[in-house]
């Protein structure tokens, strides 16, 4: 979703509709992640090295380090 607004709105819908609406996170079974309206939060974040769009355009990058932001890996006891 582009707004935090947008997830208020798909909740409103559902609850005053009475039916069934569902982004594609709820279709998943997976969390809503608001990539789009957290957009300046995750550059600040995760920034983004010069020239990174073309090396991945190139296929010389990868999203690793996206990836392991969201899905840090849990170790097993």
């Amino acid at each position: 979703m582009r707004s935090l607004e947008g997830l208020q709105w798909l909740d409103s819908l559902l609850f005053k509709s009475g039916r069934r609406a569902l982004c594609a996170a709820d279709f998943m079974g997976a969390p809503r992640r608001l990539l789009e309206a957290e957009r300046k939060t995750l550059y600040e974040k995760i920034p983004v090295p010069l020239g990174w769009h073309q090396d991945y355009a190139d296929g010389k990058a990868t999203t690793r380090g996206f990836q392991a932001f969201f899905f840090p890996r849990v170790e097993k006891s």
